[in-house]
């Protein structure tokens, strides 16, 4: 979810500038909401999000998603009908050279 990975940032800016005042710290949230992330920021967590929905959409498992993810973040989807193309390269990425023949 793009809003958790908004929030998280705002947090970590908070955390940075933190003088451990309750006081300041109402006074910065406002500030840091409208501030802290730029557009850039926002619309690149929205892209990473929906690539993992587009993956989840295609009934790649977890761990299939996550490396789908990684390997096609240049796009904002994974694309369709590459299932069985991502179940072999991640199948492949996945072999140990010790277990094979």
């Amino acid at each position: 979810n793009f809003i958790e990975m908004f929030w998280s940032h705002v947090k970590r800016e908070l955390r940075r500038r933190c003088t451990y005042s309750l006081i300041e710290l109402d006074e910065r949230v406002g500030d840091m909401l409208h501030n802290a992330c730029t557009l850039g920021n926002i619309r690149r967590y929205a892209r990473h999000s929906w690539r993992w929905m587009s993956a989840y959409r295609l009934g790649l498992a977890e761990k299939v998603v996550a490396y789908a993810v990684k390997k096609y973040r240049g796009h904002r989807a994974v694309p369709p009908g590459m299932d069985e193309a991502i179940m072999r390269s991640y199948a492949l990425s996945t072999v140990n050279p010790d277990n094979l023949p």
